[in-house]
């Protein structure tokens, strides 16, 4: 092999292996911003436990688990915040810790069914570059 197909050998490896690196990179995600809130009903009582959803057509959705009534959205990682965009959002309320479903009492009054699907809870928000980006939910209780 002559020096100058050795080099272009090499070069070609070396190409090859820059482009397989960078597609093993998370170069192509989205930039997340940082995303919270707290999740409360409308007589102020936090709700401990459950999920927060940012949904969006065309955008990765987001996720946070609601801990002591506050959230934090996480779209590729837990906690990394929410995309740039328009988002309708989901929540779902986890019964009280201590409550037994084998019980003969009735579940507490959790959240209104209406959030437990994006397209009907009526919470819509928008992630901006720029913005604080705290978004508090409050929510009416099941009837």
């Amino acid at each position: 092999m002559t020096m100058n197909e050795l080099c272009f050998v090499y070069g070609l490896f070396l190409s090859l292996f820059s482009v397989l690196a960078t597609g093993c990179s998370d170069s192509g995600r989205l930039q997340t911003y940082e995303t919270s809130g707290s999740v409360k009903y409308l007589d102020g009582q936090s709700i401990e436990e459950g999920t927060v959803i940012f949904v969006s057509d065309g955008l990765p959705a987001g996720r946070a688990v609601i801990e002591s009534g506050e959230y934090r959205i996480g779209t590729y990682e837990e906690g990394d915040g929410a995309v740039a965009g328009k988002f309708r959002v989901a929540v779902n309320v986890n019964p009280p810790a201590d409550y037994d479903p084998d019980s003969r009492k009735p579940p507490p009054k959790l959240a209104h069914e209406k959030y437990s699907a994006p397209d009907t809870s009526g919470l819509e928000f928008e992630v901006t570059k720029g913005g604080e980006n705290r978004y508090d939910i409050v929510l009416e209780r099941e009837k």
